[in-house]
């Protein structure tokens, strides 16, 4: 037992001691407002308080605070790359035969295509027509249908996101941050293709180039209109299916090609006579 004062002192704090945390507190979130108006108050000399290991408060100034909190300091982020850019940007560049595959795949349904439509109009509105196509006419019609087949090219990519040909081999083309070409950016690659690449379409002279870019390809560069317009072809592992595909696709294009010729010479023998009957 405590001596009476003694247990009247210890009476009067345990009646207080919940009152020792909110005056605790209370100290704390009140000291910056009694030192701001402190007329020796610095703000750099500011200080917190934290227990040290042998239980006296150490001093710790502002400066030092924001000192030891700068390696946290948030870093603006880098620009971010959509997946998809991201996953073009990974594939190697196309190698030359499956660029040229895919090219010759592309363009010869595509001037099939065109010719067909060109010469179905034509021969139904101009009887001249008729008689100029069966003449010895073929390959120069041909190179006429070429410009509006790589048109034709330009507005399938902007559909559909690639062309037949390309798509079947895995391949894509992208700018060199990875994003796909506008409808204008693949129509300007087109038409360079057209002159540097496939030389308006003439025979012997597009063998020329074909072998020009091809050397280019094989040597790590880039195709002359790809490494002026910044653009690159990039390729997918090439998968077990994907040249079987190609080829049994290629034979079929091929068959319904022949096929529609032979339907559409016959057309042409009809509007000879019928041409022959009314004059």
């Amino acid at each position: 037992a405590f001596p009476s004062h003694t247990q009247k002192q210890i009476d009067k704090y345990t009646a207080c001691s919940p009152l020792l945390p909110l005056l605790f507190f209370s100290s704390v979130l009140l000291q910056p407002v009694t030192t701001q108006y402190n007329p020796l108050y610095n703000p750099l000399d500011s200080c917190t308080t934290r227990a040290t290991t042998t239980g006296m408060l150490e001093r710790k100034t502002l400066g030092d605070i924001i000192e030891a909190l700068e390696p946290l300091k948030l870093k603006a982020p880098s620009p971010l790359l959509s997946k998809s850019e991201e996953n073009i940007l990974s594939l190697p560049l196309a190698n030359r035969w499956t660029r040229y595959f895919a090219r010759i795949f592309d363009i010869y349904w595509q001037v099939g295509v065109i010719s067909i439509v060109a010469s179905y109009m034509l021969s139904t509105y101009s009887a001249g027509f008729v008689e100029w196509i069966n003449g010895p006419v073929d390959i120069l019609f041909g190179i006429m249908c070429l410009p509006f087949a790589l048109v034709l090219d330009a507005f399938i990519y902007k559909v559909i996101g690639n062309t037949p040909g390309k798509a079947i081999l895995g391949l894509s083309v992208a700018t060199l941050k990875g994003k796909p070409l506008g409808l204008g950016q693949y129509l300007g690659r087109n038409l360079l293709l057209w002159v540097s690449g496939l030389a308006f379409g003439i025979p012997l002279i597009n063998l020329i180039t074909f072998v020009n870019q091809s050397i280019r390809l094989g040597k790590g560069k880039q195709t002359s209109y790809d490494e002026l317009t910044g653009y690159r072809v990039h390729a997918k592992q090439s998968g077990w299916w994907r040249i079987p595909v190609f080829i049994i696709v290629f034979f079929f294009l091929f068959l319904v090609t022949a096929v529609l010729n032979r339907v559409w010479q016959e057309m042409q023998g009809d509007m000879i006579l019928n041409l022959i009957r009314i004059s």
